[in-house]
């Protein structure tokens, strides 16, 4: 029986893998793609329709006071991920961002220490209004 075991988990394992490849984590969605490019694209800010269209809703207004927005482009546990920085004196947020994945998913919001493990992190676009 115990000579058995082994056997039998090395042929689940050996079952799992597809084309008799190991999955790489680099080509799962939100790492960078074989030519090196976020999310499998050249230009984020223009190719994710979700980040595209979050830009458009960065407007002044009685019901949001924000005055600067920033977007954010880093790497959490490997993968891409965009911080979405809202703030301004009269902003009311919390302490720390919002951050998506390459699909728009949400990550996490205001937490200050998962956001300090986001490495390799560069501002892609930011607007400030006067």
């Amino acid at each position: 029986m115990k000579i058995i075991f082994p056997f039998c988990f090395l042929f689940a394992f050996l079952l799992s893998c597809q084309s008799g490849e190991l999955k790489n984590p680099e080509n799962e969605a939100g790492s960078k793609n074989q030519s090196g490019n976020p999310c499998g694209v050249s230009n984020p800010l223009e190719e994710l329709a979700w980040l595209k269209e979050w830009q458009k809703k960065t407007e002044v207004t009685p019901e949001n006071p924000c005055a600067l927005y920033t977007i954010t482009q880093g790497n959490y546990k490997g993968q891409t991920v965009f911080i979405i920085g809202v703030g301004g004196p009269l902003c009311d947020t919390c302490a720390g961002n919002a951050v998506y994945n390459c699909k728009g998913e949400q990550v996490f919001v205001c937490n200050l220490e998962e956001q300090a493990k986001i490495s390799d992190q560069k501002v892609i676009w930011e607007k400030k209004q006067e």
